[in-house]
């Protein structure tokens, strides 16, 4: 489940030596809060994935395609924060198509957020050139972008919000959201990670509040009875990959 951050037509130009065959992305630095409390959050997965374009003459299928193989995986730290230096990315065959960041925790709802994005530069307008853009969310200081991040917890979301409890409204935010949102870690890359940097996690918490939440949802015994199997089976399927389970 992620909350999509769209592009907007304001977006802030930054100084870079953009194009071929190399471009510069500024370093990217950030904090992540919970959008209610306003509390810094530990542990959260940030993915930052610099998007290349290949051209069409080493893509089989004939087109231009958009590559993500450029990324780096972070967790936030007891403050919150995060960074990434800047980046330079070479280009022979492709061009430079602007950095995304996804935002994980397992008792929060995803995002994924644009921050850096090619648009069309009017000062050329007979000549394929872009200039890049940043999303103006972030900050621009010394060089750097800064993000506040703001998450909403998964019992927010779906407990404490959660005005209209008709059975068609709770069934559509089972099917279309909620699911998503424990199902994202069931290959249990997430715990994996943590564990690779020595980060305490709590699973039986983590599942408990996941089974709380979906409780709360259910709309009738057979709704109750669903999403409880598939907590379980998210539960089973991050246990086996975590060694716990055969």
């Amino acid at each position: 489940m992620f909350c999509i951050v769209p592009l907007t037509a304001d977006w802030e130009e930054y100084p870079t030596n953009a194009g071929w065959p190399y471009h510069k992305y500024p370093a990217i630095e950030g904090r992540v809060i919970d959008m209610v409390t306003g509390e810094p959050i530990e542990n959260v997965l940030i993915t930052i994935v610099w998007v290349k374009e290949i051209f069409p003459i080493i893509s089989f299928a004939g087109n231009s395609i958009i590559s993500d193989s450029d990324a780096e995986d972070i967790l936030t730290d007891e403050d919150g924060r995060w960074r990434v230096s800047s980046k330079i990315s070479f280009h022979l065959l492709s061009s430079p198509e602007g950095v995304v960041v996804y935002i994980h925790h397992p008792l929060y709802v995803g995002k994924q957020i644009m921050i850096i994005y090619p648009e069309p530069d009017e000062r050329y307008p007979l000549k394929k050139k872009y200039k890049f853009v940043y999303n103006p969310e972030g900050e621009m200081k010394d060089g750097k972008l800064f993000y506040t991040i703001e998450l909403t917890s998964l019992e927010d979301k779906f407990i404490n919000q959660v005005e209209d409890r008709s059975k068609a409204n709770l069934d559509r935010l089972v099917n279309r959201e909620y699911r998503l949102c424990f199902g994202y870690y069931s290959g249990g890359y997430y715990f994996l990670y943590l564990r690779k940097y020595n980060k305490d996690f709590n699973l039986d918490e983590i599942f408990k509040k996941w089974g709380e939440i979906g409780e709360s949802l259910s709309s009738d015994e057979s709704y109750a009875k669903g999403i409880k199997i598939d907590i379980n089976d998210t539960e089973e399927s991050i246990k086996k990959a975590l060694g716990e389970q055969k």
